[in-house]
């Protein structure tokens, strides 16, 4: 008994060691190195964007769209509201925009980030349904890439790291061409089905106006304010005051008047020695001519209500209030706008040399453009066909739009600084015996440009004719918004957690 205890004594103390301090040292090691392995991946993984690129910024229409390309559209929200003033750099973007459901500025912007994504997805579906091929997409993606490339050289560094730079994380050249591709398929399928699906004969555009003369007819009338107190200490007692002394003078313009010239003089008598030189030389300064309905609208409704009233009659009169003071108005007429309004398309070839070419230089790149301009010329056998060759050879700037200018008056091509080119595009569109499919061939300054003549409407058509476009398209799309499975959703989580 006593040497089997012994026995298991020495078994005990005989026992192997599993691990000796020289392995037990090397395994640390190796586990710190694994650590550092798995975390440096992870970071390396995190900063090259692999996250933005795999994570869901939102889900729209049932796709979903990544990080990266919501964070592509994001910049460019961002920065239109910057362009429109209505935030600056230093807004914080966490503080509240709206009171009353507590949405924040950034929280503002997501929503219209998923708006224009949306829009975008659901134009891209429309296409592919229509079998609509874009014919721009790819020039304006190549040239896009190529700027990119060229203004990295400068800074140094490749095109993925000023992309990554503008534009957040995970946007590399190949994202942002796929980015790019479904932005600029959907802007080029929208100016398809502006000029293609949506149109009104002359007799559809005389009905409509038939129907609302109002919403057509341009106004003239004669409008003079007197203002009330603009002094920012002014109690209400003395803002009462100037206002029913402003409310007098405008009335007794109105009594004194009898027509258009009456008024004017009454004005002058009212507003003193103060504005003479508003009269000075019998300037009428009352006077506004051709005034549309929406531009009234947009800085005076009680205005533009009295103008276009369907029981308005020339010589009727009105005194109009606001916190700022009384109008005195006389309705003169209100009449269609007849001034020729001239669409076309142009197809514009670059001809720019380098400043310091010589004038032989010069005069051989604008030679080679007008020979270019004349085959296409001789190519083009409808506006389709020119279409076509404007898609594929004209300056990207227009060519998703086939080149398209609506809306162009003689008045419209006047300025100060008026260049040969114009002067002889405005003589030839205007001329009279111009018709659809007229075709010229005009140089300009780095520039010749073949123009193909479209049509010529009344403006007070061209307004109902563009107008109608834009309800049609818009009334097309909000139904298509409406439809179940075409909404959105945020996942601000992966937005935040992924930008950087």
């Amino acid at each position: 008994m006593e040497n089997a205890k012994k026995n298991i004594s020495s078994k005990k103390n005989n026992k192997k060691v599993l691990l000796n301090d020289q392995v037990k040292r090397k395994l640390l090691i190796a586990g710190i190195i694994a650590a550092v392995v798995i975390i440096c991946g992870g970071y390396f993984t995190y900063m090259t964007g692999v996250p933005a690129k795999i994570l869901t910024g939102a889900t729209i229409a049932g796709q979903e769209v990544k990080v990266n390309e919501f964070n592509y559209q994001y910049f460019q929200v961002y920065n239109s509201f910057i362009n429109q003033g209505s935030i600056t750099k230093e807004t914080n973007l966490d503080s509240v925009l709206n009171t009353t459901t507590g949405q924040t500025y950034r929280e503002f912007i997501y929503d219209q980030t998923a708006q224009k994504l949306q829009k975008m997805i659901l134009l891209n579906e429309a296409a592919k349904k229509d079998g609509f091929k874009p014919l721009t997409v790819e020039r304006q993606i190549k040239g896009f890439i190529a700027t990119a490339r060229s203004y990295a050289k400068t800074k140094k560094q490749t095109a993925d790291q000023v992309l990554k730079s503008r534009y957040g994380a995970g946007s590399t050249v190949r994202a942002v061409e796929q980015f790019m591709r479904r932005e600029l398929t959907a802007q080029e399928y929208t100016a398809y089905l502006m000029q293609t699906k949506y149109s009104l004969t002359a007799d559809e555009m005389t009905a409509m106006y038939t129907k609302s003369p109002s919403d057509y007819e341009n106004a003239t009338f004669h409008f003079y304010i007197f203002p009330g107190s603009s002094d920012v200490t002014a109690t209400d007692a003395d803002k009462k005051a100037a206002l029913d002394a402003a409310k007098k003078l405008a009335q007794g313009v109105v009594d004194a008047t009898t027509d258009a010239k009456s008024f004017r003089d009454a004005c002058e008598k009212a507003a003193g020695a103060a504005a003479a030189a508003q009269f000075a030389d019998n300037a009428d300064p009352t006077l506004y001519s051709n005034i549309t309905k929406a531009t009234i609208s947009a800085s005076n409704t009680d205005l533009s209500d009295f103008l276009f009233s369907a029981d308005r009659k020339p010589g009727d009169t009105t005194v109009l209030t606001s916190e700022s003071g009384a109008y005195a108005v006389y309705f003169e007429s209100r009449q269609l706008d007849e001034t020729p309004s001239i669409s076309f398309r142009s197809l514009i070839l670059d001809s720019s040399t380098p400043l310091d070419a010589t004038a032989d230089k010069v005069q051989a790149a604008a030679d080679k453009a007008t020979a270019k301009a004349n085959e296409y010329k001789t190519q083009t056998t409808d506006e389709n066909s020119f279409i076509g060759l404007v898609k594929k050879y004209s300056d990207i700037n227009s060519a998703f739009s086939g080149g398209l200018v609506s809306g162009v008056t003689a008045a419209s091509l006047v300025s100060d600084s008026e260049t040969d080119e114009t002067k002889a595009l405005s003589a030839w569109l205007f001329a009279a015996d111009r018709k659809p499919g007229d075709m010229i061939i005009i140089p300009g300054t780095g520039t010749v440009t073949l123009y193909y003549f479209q049509k010529s409407l009344p403006a007070w058509q061209e307004t109902i004719f563009e107008g109608n476009v834009s309800t049609q398209f818009d009334t097309w799309f909000k139904g298509l918004t409406a439809e179940a499975g075409n909404g959105y959703s945020i996942n601000v989580d992966n937005l935040k957690f992924a930008t950087y």
